[in-house]
């Protein structure tokens, strides 16, 4: 299991930021949008076990290049020294 278990990329334009996502890495981004952000998903064949993320879109909560950038969740399943360490 990875230490990593799901990550958040803001963008300011989510039809851009998955149009160019899906070119790079050659797949199609889900949409997953709700009333209170849009959300584009990237596909994974098990989402407990397997690394995912998503671009997302929301301006009050998401900016790029800022230190409301990127987010980054760790699974500190058994003990979150492990990953510290």
């Amino acid at each position: 299991m990875s230490a990593i278990s799901w990550f958040e990329i803001p963008s300011l334009d989510i039809e851009r930021a998955q149009k160019f996502y899906e070119a790079v890495f050659n797949t199609k981004l889900i949409n997953m949008d709700n009333p209170n952000i849009k959300m584009r998903t990237f596909p994974v064949a098990d989402m407990m076990k397997d690394i995912s993320g998503a671009v997302v879109f929301h301006p009050d909560f998401y900016t790029p290049s800022s230190s409301q950038g990127t987010l980054i969740y760790l699974n500190g399943n058994p003990d979150v020294q492990i990953i510290l360490d």
